[in-house]
């Protein structure tokens, strides 16, 4: 937990007496919500779409040259920091760095790496001073009151919230 996130938290925990926060102490908050077990999804078949003309034909192809110049790489962490009536309140770190290869060596591209701290948490579930008190702290929360859909019907349920903050986390590494 960095010191931001145990700032917040000291703070909160004065205002909001009847919320539960998982333990202080480093490593006792949980397993990151990644490595919990997720649905199995039926595989979706879908047709594909032509990219080189409509037939299906051989191109000539030159010779291959071995090697990249860069790649992506990146990580996401989400965690259950607490509960404020049963609700879960997530916390998440993503984060993404270009890695170059130069001679045989990779090097950290030279903007560094992007990292994005946030809370998740349904404001409408949540009282105004928590949300506005993450804000202040800098951690810009993001709504998981409604699941995004038309017609969606935004569940309270508590695994339904965690599973759209695991789904936010994700677009937000995306977009990193």
């Amino acid at each position: 937990m960095d010191a931001r996130l145990r700032r917040l938290l000291s703070r909160w925990a004065p205002d909001f007496p009847d919320l539960h926060f998982a333990p202080a102490g480093a490593g006792d908050m949980g397993p990151a919500l990644e490595t919990l077990p997720a649905d199995s999804e039926s595989p979706r078949l879908v047709t594909p779409e032509a990219v080189e003309g409509a037939d299906l034909e051989p191109r000539p192809v030159r010779s291959p040259e071995p090697g990249f110049a860069a790649f992506l790489d990146g990580i996401q962490r989400s965690v259950v920091i607490g509960h404020a009536e049963g609700v879960p309140l997530v916390a998440a770190t993503v984060a993404a760095v270009i890695r170059r290869r130069v001679g045989r060596r990779l090097m950290t591209d030279g903007r560094g790496p992007a990292i994005r701290r946030r809370v998740y948490v349904p404001r409408h579930l949540v009282p105004a001073a928590l949300w506005d008190m993450a804000e202040r702290e800098g951690y810009a929360p993001c709504d998981t009151g409604t699941d995004g859909r038309p017609g969606g019907d935004g569940s309270a349920h508590p695994t339904a919230v965690q599973e759209r903050a695991y789904h936010l986390v994700q677009q937000d590494r995306e977009q990193l």
